[in-house]
């Protein structure tokens, strides 16, 4: 996640707000239908409600803190309180309103839109992710030829 950290730096915002699942999959291995994550270099935080705890926690990566919440606006506030976060990046292209307007009720926040911020750096496969492809091929390979 280094790449994503030092984009987040240059970016001269605190932290990442990011609620595409697609997205949140990627940081933090999360397969769950609902879930956010905030990085904060070099943290990484995964919030989900009680229904996806015990998911979140198998496959979370180790780096990964998995909180549950119950209350939304105070586990988001909490964490980057904690963390003293004042310019919050998020992604403007796929964030609920509802969502937004949560985040802008956070009094000690400067929210800034950004686009395709995580995409961009899963564009660009890396090594342990082409060899995952390559072991998915071989196993499509292996069924269709067996059938």
């Amino acid at each position: 996640m280094h790449k994503l950290f030092e984009k987040i730096e240059n970016a001269n915002v605190d932290a990442l707000f990011i609620s595409k699942i697609q997205n949140v999959r990627y940081v933090t291995h999360f397969t769950g239908e609902e879930g956010f994550a905030i990085v904060i270099p070099p943290k990484i935080y995964l919030l989900v409600d009680s229904r996806f705890t015990e998911q979140a926690h198998i496959e979370a990566k180790e780096d990964v803190e998995v909180i549950e919440w119950s209350d939304l606006k105070e586990a988001i506030s909490s964490i980057l309180a904690k963390n003293k976060v004042h310019f919050l990046a998020i992604e403007e292209g796929s964030l609920k309103f509802s969502t937004y307007k949560l985040l802008s009720q956070l009094g000690f926040l400067v929210l800034v839109g950004t686009y395709d911020f995580v995409e961009e750096i899963r564009m660009v496969k890396e090594n342990w992710e082409l060899e995952k492809i390559r072991t998915a091929c071989d196993i499509s390979s292996k069924s269709f030829l067996e059938t």
